[in-house]
């Protein structure tokens, strides 16, 4: 009887056994994904309820710009920053509610494809649960890289307002010292002879 070479080339196609491993996946990594699908099913939730909130959000911050721009317009005030900052914190608030919204979509599609790998146990609902969970990760990625950018950029941004509002300010002071009148003081002295000038000669 001839010793299997262990350097030989494996015989197997690959592909699981569909009567032990129950439609070509193993019951344990079945197992496994079934039990991560309530937890993956309440963050989907949760993250389709943030986005509505987040979505409702930024509808009012945009509606309170325009109101506040129009009430300005109306009245000749000069405070136009405060409506345009409302109007830009709406357009955020709204893409990030659009995107929670595509996550919590992604999530409860990979939670109904572990429903349906416990059900089948085939390798096609495994494949599609995992597709879900990899654009999951794809947009969390970008996400992160998104925001460290967009972290950045405001921190310099925030530096130049400070630095430039320092340099206004300090140049509105010292105009207001080179524009205003040297001031005068009476003379003391002079009144003190006028008044004895006029004593002597009564």
């Amino acid at each position: 009887m001839s010793t299997p070479n262990p350097y030989l080339a494996s015989q197997y196609s690959g592909q699981l056994d569909a009567e032990m491993h129950g439609g070509g996946v193993s019951p344990t990594v079945v197992s496994h994904l079934s039990r991560t699908k309530p937890w993956v099913q309440l963050i989907g939730i949760l993250a389709i309820i943030g986005a509505v909130l987040m979505v409702g959000a930024a509808l009012l911050m945009m509606a309170g710009g325009g109101i506040m721009t129009a009430t300005m317009q109306k009245s000749g005030s000069g405070a136009a920053m405060p409506a345009g900052v409302f109007g830009m914190m709406g357009v955020i608030y709204l893409a990030m509610g659009l995107v929670y919204l595509w996550l919590g979509i992604k999530l409860m599609g990979y939670g109904s494809a572990i429903g349906s790998l416990r059900m089948s146990g085939s390798v096609q609902h495994l494949e599609l649960a995992l597709d879900h969970q990899r654009s999951f990760w794809k947009t969390m990625g970008i996400m992160t890289l998104i925001g460290i950018v967009i972290f950045f950029v405001m921190m310099i941004g925030m530096m130049f307002v400070g630095a430039t509002m320092a340099t206004k300010f300090q140049d509105e002071i010292r105009a207001k010292k080179e524009s205003s009148e040297p001031l005068v003081f009476p003379d003391s002295t002079n009144g003190d002879r006028k008044t004895k000038s006029a004593e002597e000669d009564k």
